[in-house]
């Protein structure tokens, strides 16, 4: 028994418009349930990739040594600073001052104390907070660098 029917478009149409419908909307509806499926494993994988990475590596090695830096030199704007403090308070205990710019300097040494001990507690904070991170970057810090910054060395500076 042979088919001798012409090719007819109306009845391969509608055999082909199903198939189209499941390939062109089940496909995009597969690739996102999968995609979802799968979230988990890949999102922890990229987090380990991004940590593992060369570059970041050198920049999360740095980052300690930056932090540790900037917690040495806000010491030393600390001492200096109250040394400038003291200074102003001989001047202004020995000498009248009727323009009012010892005061003035008086106050601004104070204000700049303060500040910089704000700034240095702080780093220190985030040094600590930093180094404890032993899943991330604080798995680069260097051995000879110290666990962690004592932030109470930023108020005790003489």
């Amino acid at each position: 028994m042979s088919y001798d029917k012409p090719w007819s478009l109306k009845r391969h149409l509608w055999t082909w418009i199903p198939i189209a419908l499941v390939i062109f909307i089940g496909g995009p509806i597969a690739g996102i349930a999968i995609n979802q499926a799968t979230l988990g494993v890949r999102s922890s994988l990229t987090e380990r990739t991004i940590v593992n990475n060369p570059l970041n590596r050198i920049e999360e090695y740095n980052h300690f040594y930056d932090l540790r830096g900037t917690f040495n030199s806000q010491l030393a704007a600390i001492r200096n600073n109250k040394a400038e403090l003291a200074a102003y308070e001989k001047m202004e205990a020995g000498q009248p001052d009727p323009t009012g710019q010892i005061s003035s300097n008086l106050q601004a040494d104070e204000d700049a104390v303060s500040g910089a001990q704000s700034a240095c507690v702080s780093t220190a904070q985030q040094y600590t907070q930093d180094a404890q991170k032993v899943a991330t970057g604080g798995q680069f810090k260097d051995k000879n660098l110290p666990h962690s910054l004592d932030s109470g060395l930023c108020e005790n500076e003489k």
